[in-house]
């Protein structure tokens, strides 16, 4: 795990690149499946506090962490994930951190300007 790890934070990446590099440090740890690793991540948030039910994450969102070809990923979900997969926290930061970058590095698509078009006749402020 720890030569992922450090493989994995030292290299610049696209988002689909950060996936690819979740995913093997996934198989470093032994193919942890993904109910596992949300039953990890809802344990250690109640832990931290909070209540079973607001702890609870879905399997199918840490599951979609793992895909590729998003355009958005939720960086704190990857750096719970990276917990969840036996890393410290400062570890998991790195990689939410990389994750929130790959994301704003990500270039637009043309003629998108950050907010839906408006449809014709519907009102400016909507």
């Amino acid at each position: 795990m720890k030569s992922e790890l450090a493989r994995a934070a030292n290299s610049t990446a696209t988002l689909d690149g950060l996936v690819d590099d979740l995913q093997r440090l996934r198989m470093a740890v032994g193919d942890v499946s993904y109910a596992e690793i949300a039953a990890r991540i809802a344990r250690r948030r109640v832990v931290q506090g909070m209540s079973p039910a607001a702890a609870r994450v879905a399997r199918s969102s840490v599951f979609d962490a793992f895909g590729t070809g998003r355009r958005r990923i939720n960086a704190e979900l990857v750096a719970e994930i990276v917990r969840a997969l036996g890393a410290d926290d400062a570890t998991a930061e790195v990689w939410r951190r990389r994750f929130l970058e790959a994301r704003l590095a990500r270039p637009r698509r043309a003629g998108c300007v950050g907010r839906p078009a408006r449809l014709a006749g519907q009102p400016a402020h909507l």
